[in-house]
C-alpha cells in the first residue's frame, strides 16, 4: 500500500470516527431529552392533586376533578346503606370504605366551606366554579355528637385541595355500631352537564374519583 492509499485510509477512518462520535452524541442528547420528559411526566401524573381546580376543557365545557379525601376503596352509592344517598337525591357521587390505618380527612376540592357542623361528621364545600360537594363521614354518625371527630375547619373558611378537614377515629365509629363509609356527592349534579364517579377502585388521598363537566 503506497502513501496515497494510506492517507485515504486514514482520512476514511477519521470520517468514520467523526460520524460515530456525532451519532453517539446525538443518541446521548436524545436519551437525555427523553429522560427529562419522562421525569416531568412522572412528576405530573404522580402528583396527588394533579390540576387541582384548573378547569380543564372537554369540548366546550369545563372539566373539574374531585379527589378522594381519604385512603380506601370506592363503592357505588347504592352500596353505602344510606337511603338518602343511595337514592341519589343528594346528587351523584361515590362511597369510600376507609382504610382504618389513616385518620385524616382532606379537602377533595379547592373552595369555600359552606357547612361544618360541630359534630364534625359532614362538610359542604363550594368550588369557585359553583360545584357543590357534600362530604359525609359515616352513616348515623351525627348521633355520636362529635365523639371521635376533630374538626380543622369552620364554615366560611377557604380551603385548597388536600387541606385537612378533620381527624376521624374510625374504630370509635365501628365501636359505636355505625357504618364508617365516607360518602361524597355533587349535590347540584342536575345543574352539571355530566358527573362521573369511579367505583370499585382502591384510592389514596388525592386520587381523582369524580369528574364533573359543566
Amino acid at each position: 500500500m503506497d502513501d496515497h492509499d494510506k492517507l485515504k485510509k486514514r482520512q476514511k477512518q477519521a470520517r468514520d470516527h467523526s460520524r460515530s462520535t456525532r451519532r453517539s452524541s446525538l443518541a446521548h442528547t436524545t436519551l437525555r431529552l427523553i429522560n427529562t420528559l419522562l421525569i416531568r411526566l412522572e412528576s405530573f401524573f404522580s402528583s396527588p392533586f394533579r390540576k387541582a381546580g384548573s378547569g380543564e376543557k372537554r369540548g366546550e365545557h369545563d372539566l373539574e376533578e374531585v379527589y378522594s379525601p381519604i385512603v380506601g376503596h370506592t363503592v357505588a352509592l347504592e352500596e353505602t346503606g344510606y337511603k338518602v344517598f343511595s337514592s341519589h337525591i343528594l346528587g351523584e357521587g361515590v362511597g369510600i370504605i376507609p382504610d382504618k390505618s389513616y385518620s385524616g380527612v382532606y379537602s377533595p376540592v379547592s373552595g369555600t366551606i359552606k357547612t361544618a357542623p360541630d359534630t364534625g361528621h359532614a362538610y359542604g364545600i363550594e368550588t369557585k366554579s359553583g360545584v357543590e360537594i357534600l362530604l359525609h363521614i359515616g352513616v348515623g354518625t351525627v348521633k355520636m355528637k362529635g365523639k371521635g371527630f376533630r374538626k380543622h375547619v369552620s364554615a366560611g373558611d377557604h380551603v385548597h385541595v388536600g387541606d385537612k378537614l378533620a381527624d376521624v377515629d374510625y374504630r370509635a365509629i365501628k365501636k359505636a355500631c355505625y357504618s364508617n363509609v365516607t360518602i361524597m356527592t355533587v349535590t347540584n349534579s342536575r345543574k352539571m352537564e355530566e358527573v362521573i364517579a369511579w367505583e370499585d377502585i382502591n384510592v389514596d388521598v388525592g386520587t381523582p374519583i369524580i369528574e364533573v363537566t359543566h
